[in-house]
């Protein structure tokens, strides 16, 4: 048997396909392994097999009739008997994309963990803050008595959003695994809320609960500072020989 014929049968047994390489020339190349329940016919399969190869970035109706020679009145139909045998799920508005019944679509589909069916769920939101700013203040408060300085303060009570993403997942709080993207969007919330800073990639609740006010040092890093009140001219803590604010500043 000759090469033509072996990829001929290759590509019906849909075992290959010719895709565009990296170089920009065509090419074959084999597909996933696709298992295709019973229940589907063999009329059906294509429409399985196009929503499968989608894995968790779904396929647009739209695509499908693009890619399959196949009516819209037909192929709606074969969509929703997928649907009542619960083997594809539709997820998005307006644009509904669909997915195998079992895939988790990618967050860039549903808008990430804080939605339900495109619904952004506040109350899950408002509940998972309501557990991490005490755990905040808690480090913030942890560190403000070991009386350091200010530079070496903040760095030691901030954290990562890896980190909050390890503990809150083993503390179990929701029923599913946060990611890193996930509880960055978190921290994120908190720095616009007033409750939380943000240098680089690390997150620290502020240093008091307490709103500042535009007077004086209290935006410059004296007016952040826990040792302002033993600071004067001539003490061991003097602004004279303060080696931190251009560090903390350059931080």
């Amino acid at each position: 048997m000759d090469r033509a014929n072996i990829i001929n049968e290759l590509v019906m047994a849909n075992k290959v396909e010719l895709a565009k390489a990296k170089n920009g020339s065509m090419a074959y190349s084999y597909k996933d392994e696709i298992n295709i329940p019973s229940i589907v016919s063999a009329s059906e399969e294509p429409v399985y097999r196009l929503i499968a190869e989608g894995k968790n970035l779904g396929v647009l109706k739209s695509e499908i009739m693009a890619q399959l020679d196949v009516k819209k009145k037909d192929l709606t139909r074969t969509l929703d008997e997928f649907e009542k045998k619960k083997l594809i799920k539709k997820v998005g508005t307006p644009k509904q994309k669909y997915f195998l019944y079992d895939v988790t679509p990618d967050h860039t589909v549903t808008g990430g963990a804080f939605y339900d069916n495109d619904r952004f769920d506040k109350e899950l939101v408002d509940g998972i803050t309501h557990i991490l700013k005490p755990h905040l203040r808690q480090i913030m408060d942890a560190q403000k008595a070991t009386e350091g300085h200010p530079a070496l303060l903040f760095r030691a009570a901030s954290v990562t959003p890896g980190q909050i993403a390890d503990w809150l997942n083993e503390k179990r709080f929701v029923k599913f695994l946060l990611t890193e993207t996930d509880c960055r969007q978190l921290l994120d919330a908190l720095v616009l809320e007033g409750f939380a800073d943000r240098r680089g990639d690390e997150y620290h609740a502020t240093l008091t609960d307490k709103p500042l006010v535009a007077a004086g040092l209290s935006f410059t890093p004296c007016g952040v500072c826990p040792l302002v009140e033993q600071c004067r001219p001539g003490g061991q803590i003097s602004p004279e020989t303060c080696i931190y604010l251009d560090e903390l500043l350059e931080w």
